[in-house]
């Protein structure tokens, strides 16, 4: 039987090496094909085209070697790279970003609208199109980035959804009843609102008032960006808010986009702008034709993605729900190796999360705070949330740069479980059970907690919760006290975050490299040389995990069919989150 095994391994190799050689076969054809040659070279004028219609991915594929090929999208990084690097290239005239509907976060917006005015500033123009921006859906993240280009057009039978924002929670509490179902749940935190998903029947005073703060801070934000950028008064665009959703002809007159025109129109007016000889490239293709300036001795810096669901051990996929899991020992490793490296002069530490596995959160946090302790820079910028466990793990670094729009906080813990004995019953089935141990049914599924393991259970959250606020008091050199009366679970902005002491700086990880420069010694315009971290695996070891029974993973059509379910399936996670991994969670909150 081993026999056989080995040989079908065999040729599984060798049918994968030949995929692998028709993909290098294929990428040396796509280069030559589309820029004349093997080695890419740049149009003499370039106008770089933003395809933003899906929402950028913070951290890269875990599958470089098809990543072409299977559509994978650039990230947020290479995005603003792009523009960055477009802003004082000669070669590039102006630059034109195509939108949809809302397929991004008002923090990424915020990321991407900084580096679009970097990028007026030096005179270039900028124009937004959208044939709908937000058909039949919100547009609101969509149209305050395009509001930061020079001009919004739009096609004539589009329509704006500029329509504000609103947060949903569903509370599931009567549909347990009704399936025998009994959500037993202890918390931390008067604000830590995660269970109550499961064991309330509407919002309790609580968590109205947090989400009323988040809903109202996020939407004073939106606002303010786009009278900022449209030169309107908050109270002008407030009122058009309320006003929405625009057809084109409405949105026109209201002066919320300047002209409406087909998809030919934008190309004659590319061209005359920058020339008919002018090659429009996106993102991906230009950042092959224009590599980073090469400096002398540049400075060596870390930028680790600690991004996703928090679990112990290691991986980079959720199976269930299709998204990232930030695993414990492959993130702290990263940051290990880069502690360790004599020529790293910083770290950046990149989290987008909403929490996890306390353990985890805490194994990585202490290798955050083994940089701060050994002097070596390490600086975290979060990006749509780092709470809870995001939070924990973010506490104890040099700086903390968040953008205004980052949900954060959410300090606090909870556990429990979904007792099914109930539903059980209703279909006949009667379980029984045989235990040596007092609290040995303390996870069992179909027994309710007993007055000596609630009282355990109570003692777990006691504790992880103490090491919570001591972590944060002794990271962010605050009284504990301090600390309680800004934690209770509560979900914060990153611009009310600022004023609490949560966080350093506003801005995204151009400030964040900023920060790490300043605390590396280093001059703001210094040459930085980065090295991503957690390395991903080499097409060989990709190839050789592969033949081992590995799996293909879904690629970026089945992440796209998972995007679309979960707003349903990620509510589902209460149920199905093993006890140890909900205990640093941020409140689930929708917003649209």
């Amino acid at each position: 039987m081993k026999f056989w095994r080995f040989i079908v391994g065999v040729f599984a190799l060798i049918g994968l090496l030949a995929v692998l050689l028709m993909a290098g076969v294929a990428a040396v054809t796509y280069n030559y094909l589309r820029f004349g040659g093997l080695e890419p070279a740049a149009p003499d004028s370039i106008v770089l085209r933003l395809d933003l219609r899906q929402g950028p991915p913070d951290r890269p594929p875990a599958d470089p070697l098809f990543r072409r090929f299977d559509g994978g999208p650039v990230t947020l990084r290479e995005l603003v790279d792009a523009v960055d690097r477009a802003a004082g290239d000669p070669r590039v005239a102006g630059m034109v970003g195509i939108f949809g509907g809302d397929a991004f976060g008002l923090a990424t917006a915020q990321e991407l609208r900084d580096a679009v005015r970097r990028f007026r500033d030096g005179g270039k123009f900028a124009l937004a199109y959208a044939d709908s921006l937000g058909e039949a859906g919100p547009g609101n993240t969509s149209y305050y980035l395009a509001s930061s280009f020079d001009e919004v057009w739009l096609m004539p039978l589009g329509s704006v959804g500029l329509t504000g924002i609103r947060a949903e929670v569903p509370f599931a509490r009567e549909a347990l009843d009704e399936f025998g179902l009994t959500p037993e749940f202890d918390r931390r935190g008067a604000y830590k609102s995660f269970p109550e998903m499961l064991t309330e029947e509407r919002f309790t005073p609580t968590n109205r008032e947090m989400t009323e703060s988040l809903v109202g801070d996020l939407f004073n934000q939106l606002v303010a960006g786009i009278a900022e950028a449209r030169g309107r008064s908050a109270a002008d665009v407030a009122a058009l808010i309320d006003g929405a959703p625009y057809t084109a002809e409405e949105a026109l007159a209201a002066g919320l986009v300047d002209r409406l025109a087909q998809r030919p129109d934008l190309r004659a007016e590319i061209e005359s702008r920058a020339g008919e000889a002018a090659e429009t490239l996106d993102a991906a293709d230009y950042l092959a034709v224009a590599p980073a300036a090469a400096a002398e001795d540049p400075a060596r810096f870390a930028l680790i993605y600690a991004t996703g669901t928090i679990t112990l051990g290691r991986g980079d996929d959720d199976p269930l729900f299709g998204g990232r899991l930030m695993s414990a020992d492959t993130v702290s490793d990263a940051i290990e190796q880069a502690i360790d490296d004599p020529d790293i002069a910083a770290i950046v530490v990149r989290i987008d999360s909403g929490g996890g596995s306390a353990v985890a959160s805490e194994v990585i946090g202490e290798t955050v705070r083994r940089a701060t302790a050994e002097d070596k820079p390490l600086i975290v910028s979060m990006g749509g949330a780092a709470a809870s466990g995001g939070y924990w793990i973010a506490a104890g670094a040099r700086e903390i740069v968040a953008q205004p729009a980052t949900l954060t906080g959410s300090i606090g813990v909870f556990a429990g479980k979904v007792v099914t004995d109930g539903m059980w019953q209703d279909l006949g089935v009667n379980w029984q059970g045989v235990q040596r141990g007092r609290n040995a049914d303390l996870w069992s599924a179909t027994t309710p907690y007993s007055a000596d393991g609630g009282a355990r259970l109570g003692a777990m959250l006691d504790a992880i919760y103490g090491g919570f606020l001591d972590r944060v008091a002794d990271g962010r050199g605050l009284d504990r006290a301090d600390v309680e009366a800004v934690a209770q679970g509560r979900v914060w902005t990153g611009d009310q975050a600022l004023s609490l002491g949560l966080v350093d700086r506003l801005g995204g990880l151009d400030v964040a490299m900023r920060a790490a420069r300043e605390a590396a010694g280093l001059s703001e315009d210094a040459a930085v040389e980065l090295t991503v971290l957690p390395l991903l695996p080499t097409p060989l070891e990709r190839l050789l995990e592969l033949a081992s029974g590995g799996g293909l993973r879904g690629g970026a059509r089945a992440d796209a069919a998972l995007a679309r379910l979960d707003p349903y399936l990620r509510h589902l996670e209460p149920l199905l989150t093993p006890p140890g991994e909900q205990l640093l969670r941020m409140p689930e909150i929708t917003l649209q």
